[in-house]
Parts: C-alpha cells; sequence; structure tokens
C-alpha cells in the first residue's frame, strides 16, 4: 500500500504544478500559496486556534498537513496502489475529492497499476476539457500528462519490486520510453487527420454554388458543416496536443531513470 508516499514523491509532484505565491485574476480561488488558497488556510488557522494570517505565511508543515487531511486522506491514499495514490491525490486537488473518488472507484482491483493510472488520467482529462476554460487548459494537458507519466513509473517500479512474473520484465526506463512511442505515433496519426479534416474545409468553402432557387437551404447547410467540422478540428487539435504533451512526458521519465538505473 501507499502510506509510504506521502508527503514525498506524492505531494512533491503535485507542488511542481501548484506553483507559489499566486494571485490570478482568472482563478476564483483567489489568493494561493503552493495551491493552498486563503479561504483553506483561514479555515485551517481557525481550526487550529491559531491567529488568521496570510496564506504567504503558512510553514512548510501546515501546508502538508493540510493536504494530507483535505485531499489525501479523503482519497484514500493511504491504501491506493503506488501510482494510483498520485493520479487520485492530484486529481482531487486540481477538481475536488469527490470527483477523484469516482474515478478512482472505476478502477478498484484493477491489477495493472500502469493501466489504473492512465484510466484515471483520462477520466480527468475529459472532466478538464468539458470546462472550456482556455486560459488554463494548456496547463492543466501538460499537468495530466507530467503525473500520469510520474504514476506509471511510480507503477511500475512497484512491480519490479513484486515477485518477478513468469516472463521477464523490461526496465522501467524501456517501458516508459514504449509509453512514449506510443503516444508520439498518436500524436502523428492526429496530425495527418488534421491535415485531412482542414483540406476537406478548404475544398468545401471553395465550392461554387450556382444560382438556384434552393441557394439559400445550401448556404445554411454549408454553414452548419463548416461550424461542425470547426468543432472537430479543435478537438482533434486538442487530442493531438495532449499526446505529444503525453509522449514528451514519457521521454523525460525514461532519460532520468536511465540515469538512475
Amino acid at each position: 500500500m501507499a502510506e509510504r508516499n506521502y508527503p514525498a514523491p506524492v505531494l512533491t509532484e503535485t507542488l511542481k504544478w501548484e506553483g507559489g505565491r499566486v494571485d490570478d485574476p482568472r482563478d476564483p480561488g483567489g489568493r494561493t500559496n503552493q495551491g493552498v488558497t486563503q479561504a483553506t488556510y483561514d479555515a485551517w488557522c481557525k481550526g487550529c486556534h491559531a491567529p488568521v494570517r496570510s496564506v504567504y505565511a503558512m510553514t512548510a508543515a501546515e501546508r502538508d498537513a493540510i493536504y494530507r487531511t483535505g485531499f489525501w486522506a479523503k482519497v484514500g491514499g493511504d491504501g491506493l496502489p503506488d501510482g494510483v495514490d498520485l493520479a487520485g491525490f492530484d486529481y482531487g486537488v486540481n477538481s475536488g475529492p469527490a470527483r477523484a473518488l469516482k474515478a478512482l472507484k472505476a478502477v478498484a482491483g484493477m491489477a495493472d497499476g500502469a493501466a489504473a493510472v492512465k484510466a484515471v488520467c483520462a477520466a480527468r482529462l475529459s472532466f478538464l476539457h468539458g470546462l472550456r476554460k482556455a486560459a488554463f487548459e494548456k496547463g492543466w494537458t501538460r499537468r495530466v500528462a507530467a503525473i500520469e507519466a510520474a504514476g506509471v513509473k511510480m507503477a511500475l517500479n512497484a512491480r519490479i519490486g513484486t515477485p518477478p512474473a513468469a516472463a521477464p520484465t523490461p526496465g522501467v526506463a524501456a517501458q516508459l520510453q514504449t509509453h512514449a512511442k506510443v503516444a508520439a505515433d498518436k500524436a502523428k496519426a492526429q496530425t495527418r487527420t488534421v491535415q485531412t479534416a482542414m483540406a476537406w474545409g478548404a475544398a468545401g468553402t471553395a465550392t461554387q454554388v450556382a444560382p438556384t432557387p434552393a441557394l439559400h437551404i445550401s448556404l445554411v447547410a454549408l454553414g452548419i458543416a463548416g461550424v461542425v467540422l470547426a468543432v472537430a478540428i479543435a478537438v482533434l487539435l486538442w487530442r493531438r496536443a495532449h499526446a505529444q504533451a503525453r509522449a514528451d512526458a514519457y521521454s523525460a521519465l525514461a532519460q532520468t531513470a536511465a540515469k538512475d538505473a
């Protein structure tokens, strides 16, 4: 089980994405320090019968305790497999423990830890994409990809630490590089799909419509088709970007693992 993984490496990975002292007007959470909002810190101080002060004054010990009680405990981190604990915890920090728990329940009992990590991250990405917050979407995509890769690495390390399977298992670095190649191939395939869709759209808009009594209806239909195509291309571009982010994250970790081996 994964009680040994908090605060490091789980919280350590999450804090890479939470930043330091931030007061972004686009973020409804307001002022934060290492991902902890002022409101959350106020509640923590009151619960500990401590003076309320700026979240910028929060200590590392307070931060670790806030994340433990507010997120790690709520997603059941101590009882989750290596890697899955990171995926569920970071999802909970980003979107709330209740939503993370739904994804974790869907993979409960899954024997393949790496596959479970991927499934949790896929569910998370689907939810985030539905929010349509363009200001944060690129950062979210990179974050989920990096957390997935780090979680898979943890799961692979745990697998090597258990009794060996009947067939030889490749080294962690080699397996991570395989994941990177699969993601890169997917990104390339989606690039070709986007190019095909854009070419089809260009050909459609270049089509000359002869003046007939049905001209208006034809133009309306063409306009609707154009909107649908634009939406489809936007989705494909987003998927391509995420696949590339996953490839980059896996490749970076594979290089790190190779150096550590």
